[in-house]
């Protein structure tokens, strides 16, 4: 028998074993400690609370959602939501909310949670929808109002030298006032739904840095450790170039001495148009310029996010053979060679995580640092203030509230409902939580609450999925999702070897997979993907998975990163369920002639070797 903790609970799990694979059978759960009193304390405390009484030193899993739009960014406001920060929190505890006219609420609540608003037109927002502003009735504000027009303006921030339209007269005092108030609730509604005594909900104060350079999506989600923040968000006025965004946060935040600590997050990299990773992203000189910006880029983004509802960023069958990479893709078409069309409307390899895996150990032969050495996480990207709300048969949109009807919402069929971010974490703390994202002890899933464990290292036997210390023995002898495989004096004869378990949450897993990808000599990305472990019956699937797998065409003087992949068995997409409930008299949208089940899945962070 073995267990096993996931959000401070025990499984009981009698081991099962095949031919093959070795694989678990879920069948108690119950309240669990664990005694790991041996290993040191992993947290740094920077605010004044108790441990948490679950806190776990193997790791406790918690799910949330870190992107998450509220009325006070533009185009949430705009398209008539008004729910502010603190509903989305009560949303994501488990509280229903009020979208129009219809009461939603999640089935299960997050564990945590971070309302990143748009940094550009906070306080445009507030004095163009604020009547008793003496802005109110202006040409500008007018515009700005209107659910269509008044895109035109924001578009201005898509030049490359943005232009902010005049809504706060020549001095711009009345919008930093407007923006500056916004900034102070954003926190003040974090502060009031952190859960610091019991330890069930943590918020995260945070925004979204909204590049757009001339269309190209070069956002960034901007998280803080604690309450000690800038005195502003940075914007795309302030900073039109990612680098200078760094640069802010470093000066403003990190090296500020006020004890706050910051990372951001590059999201929907799949509609940069090679921009977030490729031709704006790439250090093209070994100078110490390039290379100062790539060790600053390592130190702030430490994750990606590689799914939300404007689809997924792990591959793209344009560029992959592997099938399972037609997963929720955007109706993107390539960018040519030379150039033309760059921006959203074009899909370039550097756009998804497996190119950049690679590119990222390019970087480190030539400049000594992997500007890419990114984790992963998904989240939602919600505009409706309702944060986790993943499941395919709640999937109301997040984009409007006309979404709610379902025949709206198939106008757009190609958004997806989003994904959930996972963390294995001590606790549900502030501080526990921020390591554990920075470390990239993280993964990614499309929605489902999968509990998935991914470590490497060098002296895993065979049989350590039937070790009743497996994780403890994992942590001992190798590293978690995130990290580096560490050095070992026999690398010219060792081979790595790759331990990954996984057990199904409401629907049976079909399979896992490890994905390698490294450069060839030719500087090439390669990628290999293994089943490591698959189901008796793929049909009907299996409630756990779990395998070592060896690498035996391991190469030691190449850099390599692996990940791990797990599928559930095909279940019903959103616009499937969304079809079923128009009625038969009613004129069906052309998607509903075809039925579009999918493998939901989770996707962990890489594992490298040579950095």
């Amino acid at each position: 028998m073995r267990d096993c903790g996931i959000g401070g609970l025990t499984i009981t799990i009698p081991i099962v074993r095949s031919a093959s694979v070795s694989f678990f059978l879920l069948v108690l759960v119950l309240p669990f400690e664990y005694a790991v009193a041996s290993q040191p304390e992993p947290v740094r405390y920077t605010e004044n609370r108790e441990a948490c009484a679950d806190r776990n030193l193997n790791g406790n899993l918690y799910f949330g959602d870190l992107h998450v739009h509220t009325s006070f960014s533009w185009d949430a406001w705009q398209r008539g939501l008004r729910l502010e920060p603190a509903d989305a929190y009560r949303f994501a505890r488990g509280e229903a909310v009020m979208l129009g006219e219809r009461s939603v609420q999640l089935s299960r609540p997050l564990d945590f949670a971070a309302v990143t608003d748009h940094s550009e037109f906070l306080g445009e927002t507030q004095i163009c929808g604020d009547p008793r502003s003496s802005a109110y009735g202006s040409p500008y504000c007018r515009i700005f109002r209107h659910p269509t027009i008044g895109v035109v303006g924001v578009a201005l921030s898509a030049l490359p030298i943005p232009f902010r339209p005049p809504a706060c007269f020549t001095d711009g005092r009345a919008c930093r006032d407007a923006s500056q108030d916004t900034w102070i609730r954003t926190q003040q509604a974090a502060e009031d739904y952190y859960d610091r005594t019991d330890c069930r909900f943590t918020t995260f104060v945070g925004y979204e840095y909204t590049a757009a350079t001339y269309g190209q999506t070069l956002h960034r989600n901007v998280l803080f450790r604690n309450d000690q923040v800038p005195a502003a968000p940075t914007s795309y006025f302030e900073a039109p170039k990612p680098n200078q965004l760094w640069k802010r946060l470093k000066n403003e935040c990190i090296d500020a001495g006020t004890g706050c600590e910051v990372i951001a997050i590059p999201h929907n990299s799949n509609q940069s148009g090679g921009g977030m990773f490729g031709a704006t992203g790439r250090f093209l000189l070994r100078d110490e310029r390039a290379y100062e910006d790539a060790k600053l880029r390592s130190e702030i983004e430490r994750l990606m996010e590689i799914y939300q509802t404007k689809g997924a960023s792990e591959c793209n069958d344009l560029f992959s053979a592997d099938e399972l990479c037609k997963f929720e893709l955007l109706p993107i078409k390539p960018c040519r060679k030379d150039g033309e069309g760059l921006g959203i409307v074009c899909a370039d390899r550097m756009d998804y995580v497996r190119e950049v895996l690679a590119a990222g150990l390019v970087e480190f032969e030539r400049l000594g640092v992997n500007p890419y050495e990114l984790g992963v996480i998904a989240s939602t990207d919600t505009h409706n203030a309702t944060p986790g709300l993943v499941e395919e048969s709640e999937f109301i949109g997040h984009k409007r509230l006309e979404q709610i009807d379902p025949l709206e919402r198939l106008q757009t069929p190609y958004f997806g409902s989003g994904g959930l971010a996972a963390v294995w974490s001590v606790e549900n703390s502030r501080d526990a939580l921020f390591e554990a994202l920075y470390r990239r002890e993280t993964y990614a899933t499309s929605g489902p609450r999968i509990p998935v464990r991914f470590f490497g290292g060098w002296d895993f036997g065979s049989s350590a999925c039937e070790d009743s210390d497996m994780i403890e023995n994992a942590y001992e002898s190798g590293v978690p999702m995130g990290g580096r495989l560490p050095e070992t004096s026999a690398v010219e004869t060792a081979q790595p070897k790759f331990l990954v378990w996984a057990t199904q949450d409401q629907t049976p897993l079909e399979r896992v997979q490890i994905v390698k990808v490294w450069p060839d000599e030719d500087r090439e990305r390669r990628e290999s993907v293994i089943d490591v472990a698959v189901a008796v019956d793929e049909a009907s699937g299996q409630a756990e998975l779990c395998a070592v797998w060896e690498d035996s065409e391991f190469d030691p003087s190449r850099p390599a990163a692996y990940y791990a992949r797990v599928l559930q068995i095909p279940t019903p997409r959103w616009s499937d369920i969304a079809c079923d409930e128009l009625g038969d008299e009613e004129v069906k949208p052309l998607i509903c002639a075809a039925r579009f089940e999918g493998r939901e899945r989770a996707w962990t962070s890489a594992i490298w070797y040579g950095l």
